[in-house]
């Protein structure tokens, strides 16, 4: 029999950049192109990630020395540091490391969260994360909002300065200096 395909038309799959996966590249990996001198005569070339060795503070894990890109040492920064970085992006751009990592940091939170959770039933509070956000949602339920002030219209306001006018006896709409120099003279007399 022959196969319904032939392995000329199969694509062969690619393998990931390899080293990506020794650090954390938020999703870079190796580009190709072309060198084109003047003489327009093309030759391939490569070009490779703006990687950093750099040493990380993680707050579940602690000092980290790390392979890191400068574009993930970016998103860090703008997420709150490594522990949110690894939680928060997508697997897809982390690699087998940033994966190791972000088992490592939820199975940590878990332990430092059971381990305050234990300390606090020790001293009969109830300070779980869970018991925590019930309590802040019953106190925001139990506050009585008040609605905001709504914005009067134009009409509504030239309809104001009208009966202030005509209080004031203009027969016409009061101006703005009138207006303020009558409210204060109302204040003064209060």
């Amino acid at each position: 029999m022959r196969p319904t395909a032939s392995l000329a038309a199969v694509k062969a799959v690619s393998q990931p950049f390899m080293r990506a996966q020794e650090g954390l590249f938020h999703g870079k990996s190796k580009r190709y192109g072309n060198n084109v001198p003047h003489s327009l005569q093309k030759t391939r070339r490569t070009w490779l990630p703006n990687i950093r060795s750099k040493t990380m503070h993680s707050e579940a894990l602690g000092l980290m020395k790390l392979k890191i890109t400068t574009t993930a040492i970016r998103a860090t920064k703008k997420m709150g540091g490594l522990d949110e970085y690894v939680l928060r992006t997508p697997t897809r751009k982390l690699g087998e490391l940033g994966i190791g990592l972000r088992i490592r940091v939820r199975e940590t939170r878990k332990e430092i969260e059971q381990a305050n959770a234990e300390a606090a039933r020790a001293q009969g509070q109830s300070v779980s994360a869970e018991e925590r956000m019930e309590e802040q949602a019953k106190a925001l339920g139990d506050l009585a909002f008040l609605p905001a002030p709504r914005q009067p219209t134009l009409a509504e306001m030239r309809a104001e300065r009208e009966r202030a006018g005509q209080a004031l006896g203009l027969g016409r709409p009061a101006p703005a200096l009138l207006l303020a120099k009558t409210d204060a003279a109302q204040e003064s007399t209060a």
